[in-house]
Formats: structure tokens, C-alpha cells, sequence
């Protein structure tokens, strides 16, 4: 589990601590010890299962009214960089978990109102990193992008909102799931979207976007 924007928003939600308090016991670390103290809890939080190194970052913060955006910061940064250098890590498929997109291709304006501040310092974190998955939400779309590091590309991964009702299929509610052999290596990655007409959900596959980002850019 990682916070969303609506769950750190104001102030008063970030200082009392209130979303560790009642979320805590879902977010407990492997690797307790390489976590930070943030308001929102011990992040980076890591839980190794299988093959799989899921690792969640909180990119949630106060911002004043009408601003939406995130912040990782270099604490967390740091903290993360140490947990993809860990052998229990590096020896399975890292699994990025954050709520702002680490690939936008919108204007900086719009980023610094809606985004990931500090995405670029995100993906130069992830430069050594040879595979893996970046699952995000927070623009309520599905796509599909590439991340391009040093040794290799991760997967950019995002899923739309559980519960809207959109004719657009790339919007509408649903889910997607990601299938990963007991080795690490990613076989299939199916979006379910919800059908209005029928009832249930068709497979539908995950729009993905023309162009790689690079961790430079």
C-alpha cells in the first residue's frame, strides 16, 4: 500500500500521522532497517515474495488548494538506492510501487501542479536497474510506458481508478494483473476493465505510449 494525494493533502493529516496510524500494519518492511521515519510512514517499505521485490515509495505531501503533485525526496531517494543494492533485492524482480507517474510527458507547469516534482532524480535512482515493473495510478488512465536505464528498460505501468465510469475503456474502472514465473521473469501484463453492457470485465490490452523516456530526461 502507498498513499495517494488525497490521502496526505492537508497538513494537519501529514503532522498527526493519521495515515500510518491506521494503515501501518499493511506497510511493514523486510528490510525495516533500511526505511526512513517519514510522516507517512516507514517508506521505502519492501516485502520479498517469490521471486518478486516489491518496493513502495510515498510520494504523498501537503500542497495548497488545486495542487496535486508529488515529492520523493532525496532521503527516500537515498533509501531506495541502498534497498535496489541489497542481495535480497538484486536477486529478484523489483516491483516499484508510487502513486505520481515517474514518466510525464506533460509541461513542466502541469507536472509541478499535478506530477511527480522530482521524477527525473527518480529515474536516475533507477538507472542501475536492468528490469522490473513502476506500477503508478493518480492520472486515471492505463498506459504503458518504457523506462530506459543504463543495463536495461523497466516497465511504466499505470492503472486507472477502481471505481469510474468511463466510456473510454482505457478509463474505465477495472484492474490489471501481472504474471511473473517462479524465475522473475515477467510472462504476460493484462488489463480487466469492467463491461457495462454485459456485466464482469473483458481483457483488454494497456495502451502503450509511442516513445521511451530516458532516465536523463
Amino acid at each position: 500500500m502507498v498513499p495517494g494525494n488525497h490521502d496526505i493533502y492537508l497538513p494537519s493529516t501529514h503532522d498527526t500521522r493519521r495515515f500510518p496510524h491506521h494503515f501501518g500494519k499493511f506497510f511493514e518492511s523486510d528490510l525495516p532497517e533500511l526505511a526512513c521515519d517519514l510522516r507517512a510512514g516507514a517508506f521505502p517499505c519492501v516485502k520479498l515474495r517469490g521471486a518478486i521485490a516489491l518496493v513502495a515509495l510515498s510520494s504523498a505531501v501537503p500542497r495548497p488548494p488545486f495542487i496535486s503533485a508529488g515529492f520523493v525526496g532525496h532521503e527516500q531517494l537515498a533509501a531506495l538506492r541502498r534497498i535496489l543494492e541489497h542481495p535480497a533485492v538484486r536477486q529478484r524482480l523489483p516491483v516499484i510501487l508510487i502513486h505520481h507517474p515517474p514518466v510525464d510527458t506533460r509541461s513542466r507547469l502541469v507536472q509541478l501542479k499535478d506530477g511527480l516534482v522530482d521524477a527525473a532524480a527518480l529515474r536516475a535512482t533507477l538507472a542501475s536497474v536492468s528490469r522490473g515493473l513502476v506500477l503508478y495510478g493518480h492520472l486515471h488512465v492505463r498506459e504503458h510506458r518504457t523506462i530506459t536505464t543504463a543495463n536495461g528498460s523497466l516497465d511504466a505501468i499505470a492503472a486507472s481508478g477502481a471505481a469510474l465510469d468511463h466510456p473510454d475503456a482505457s478509463v474505465r474502472a477495472g484492474f490489471n494483473v501481472y504474471d511473473v514465473d517462479e524465475a522473475g521473469t515477467m510472462r504476460s501484463i493484462e488489463a480487466h476493465v469492467v463491461d457495462p453492457i454485459r456485466g464482469g470485465f473483458e481483457q483488454r490490452p494497456i495502451d502503450r505510449a509511442a516513445a521511451a523516456v530516458r532516465r536523463a530526461s
